[in-house]
């Protein structure tokens, strides 16, 4: 394929930043459902007791641990989904109808959000070919961890 490796350091001087999550696969185990939403936006039901998109949980996760930025591989077609997630607050009519304690968590997902980067796949070739397209939104020689949700 011509692709280029990454150096893995194994017992990394620096503290994990940040961590790349591939999320622009086809699940056909999923299908019909995985035709209209990824699979990673299938909704699951927090210890919190809130409905959330499995790739929130993640990514909350991810940045309750210390992490600065979470990268998220998404195909073209469904990179809107993810924009709706993590861009786009409700809006005022919204946020009206939700309750006090759904309208702080939709703060929570604003702040998450912030420490988010989407990054497209073109094509979807494989798990190492998601990381390499996450490559260019990655800092330079530091510790990255990969997600797998």
């Amino acid at each position: 394929l011509g692709m280029r490796t990454m150096p893995l350091q194994i017992g990394a001087s620096r503290p994990v930043g940040q961590a790349v999550v591939p999320a622009a696969s086809f699940s056909a185990a999923s299908f019909p459902a995985s035709r209209t939403t990824p699979p990673a936006l299938f909704p699951l039901l927090d210890a919190d007791g809130i409905l959330k998109p499995a790739i929130l949980l993640l990514v909350e996760q991810a940045v309750d641990a210390g992490l600065a930025k979470v990268v998220i591989v998404v195909s073209p077609e469904h990179k809107g989904h993810f924009e709706a997630l993590f861009r786009r607050p409700p809006s005022p009519r919204e946020m009206a109808r939700l309750p006090p304690r759904l309208q702080r968590y939709a703060e929570k997902i604003r702040e998450v959000g912030a420490k988010v980067e989407l990054v497209e796949q073109q094509e979807q070739l494989g798990l190492g070919h998601a990381v390499l397209c996450a490559r260019a939104a990655l800092e330079e020689e530091a510790p990255t961890l990969p997600l797998l949700g």
